[in-house]
């Protein structure tokens, strides 16, 4: 079972991030990793096919996350496939194209405090650093209606400088899916790429 969680980019070096962590406590329990590639339709086919995201998370090494559309957009389409998928989407070539320079790869540790697991990567498009990303999850509960304000009363105690309104998905009363952490990466992925351009 997957917790909740939160993702959000910090305006702190990964390694200034690590270390409050492990003053406070944080057991430092291994690495994690996300990447996300974009697929953009060929030429010939625009306007019928739509572009799409293929991203990968360690927490699930055997699994491939797909996203088509806006993560904002109604008109939004999520899978999750098993890893295989990606040589299947390599065949489809006359149709979407991998956009390597796009890709983005994060990096970093992982913590554990109590019932917190707490993901610091530094995120990088084609070897340019981007930012940081913190991804903090309870993994008590995957209701986010029960845990929301827990989650963002422990965001605002190790990150005070930050000033953020809860993700949309901790009103819901549905259960919380991986899925939903891989959008909330998604987003920071597209919300850093516009700040490239």
């Amino acid at each position: 079972m997957v917790g909740v969680a939160w993702v959000f980019e910090v305006p702190r070096l990964a390694s200034a991030v690590d270390s409050a962590l492990e003053q406070i406590g944080a057991d430092k329990i291994g690495h994690y990793t996300v990447d996300c590639t974009p697929y953009n339709p060929s030429e010939g086919v625009q306007g019928s096919v739509q572009s799409c995201y293929l991203l990968h998370h360690s927490y699930c090494p055997e699994s491939s996350f797909i996203q088509c559309g806006m993560v904002d957009s109604t008109k939004r389409t999520a899978a999750t496939a098993d890893r295989g998928f990606d040589l299947v989407l390599s065949k489809l070539s006359k149709g979407l194209t991998p956009d390597t320079p796009g890709k983005f790869e994060v990096t970093g540790n992982e913590y554990k405090i109590a019932d917190f697991y707490i993901r610091v990567g530094a995120a990088l498009m084609n070897s340019v650093s981007k930012g940081v990303i913190v991804e903090v999850e309870y993994a008590a509960s995957a209701l986010p209606s029960q845990c929301g304000g827990l989650l963002m009363e422990a965001v605002e105690q190790l990150f005070p400088e930050l000033k953020r309104e809860k993700p949309k998905i901790f009103s819901s009363h549905q259960e919380y899916i991986m899925c939903d952490t891989i959008e909330q990466y998604l987003k920071i992925f597209q919300d850093m790429r516009k700040k490239a351009t």
